[in-house]
């Protein structure tokens, strides 16, 4: 008896017919017709793959980045300073890894007391060959800027 029911389970399952797919009737081709008229830009352009706030996000890293570099790099400032009645300016760069150094010159500057002097060296390991200079005064980033270009 149970081969009997085997036999007729799979020959119900044989026996049940496959749905077929109609295509679809003239009344649903007129409405797809009608939809598509009134949107005809849409098929023609292209889609945007990129999220719109992808570009943002990029932009607001970089100038953050930027600005991070510019909090970090060391500001130069504008030196006035004299010794024996003459009076020079030079552009000063407080350097991280390296000592601190004066653009437009050729000595070496070993320190800037607090007592508005400045040493400027021929050579470093010899402390009798060193000047000492009367710092008149320090001006900023755009006071560099515009020495830079007036000179």
């Amino acid at each position: 008896m149970v081969k009997k029911t085997k036999k007729h389970s799979l020959l119900k399952q044989a026996a049940t017919p496959k749905r077929i797919k109609r295509p679809p009737s003239s009344a649903d081709n007129a409405s797809q017709r009608q939809a598509q008229q009134g949107e005809p830009s849409r098929q023609g352009a292209p889609q945007r793959t990129k999220p719109k706030g992808k570009l943002g996000q990029i932009i607001l890293f970089t100038l953050l980045a930027l600005l991070a570099i510019f909090m970090l790099m060391p500001k130069p400032q504008l030196i006035t300073y004299q010794k024996l009645g003459l009076v020079a300016s030079s552009i000063y760069v407080p350097t991280l890894l390296g000592g601190p150094t004066l653009v437009d010159s050729e000595l070496y500057l070993q320190s800037i007391d607090a007592n508005k002097a400045m040493y400027l060296c021929r050579d470093r390991t010899q402390a009798d060959t060193c000047h000492r200079y009367e710092i008149i005064k320090q001006e900023g980033f755009f006071a560099v800027l515009v020495h830079l270009f007036s000179s």
